[in-house]
């Protein structure tokens, strides 16, 4: 539990709004909106997006399966903390693009229409319910 607590200790403010497997995979997606972002790629209807395919998923978290990873999701999506598109060029491709939703960035102290941090001194705020170690 020690190791678990260490390595979610960088967010734990989203595991405790969203869930602990939801806040491991949001804070993946983050990685790359952010990476997308400073990088001026995939920015699509006002929102920096990455894509990924469960194939693909399950070889960034081969701890969970196909049917996990798709829960999880589904989950994020559901609580607002994911938004989903579809921005292939070939409408038989069902890769599935993904954007943190406006609260999940709101909680990494990022202000949803441009990006760029919100807070002074890039402070992230903290839920109220939210007891970090």
């Amino acid at each position: 539990m020690a190791a678990a607590l260490t390595q979610i200790n960088g967010y734990a403010h989203v595991a405790a709004r969203y869930g602990f497997e939801e806040a491991v995979f949001l804070h993946s997606l983050m990685f790359w909106y952010r990476t997308n972002r400073a990088n001026d790629r995939n920015f699509r209807d006002g929102r920096w997006w990455t894509y990924n395919t469960i194939k693909a998923f399950e070889d960034i978290f081969p701890w969970w399966s196909a049917k996990q990873i798709r829960r999880i999701a589904d989950s994020c999506r559901e609580q607002g903390g994911l938004v989903t598109g579809n921005y292939n060029q070939d409408r038989r491709d069902r890769t599935i693009w993904y954007s943190p939703g406006d609260e999940l960035l709101a909680l990494y102290g990022l202000d949803a229409e441009t990006g760029k941090c919100n807070r002074p001194n890039r402070q992230v705020r903290m839920p109220k319910r939210a007891n970090v170690i």
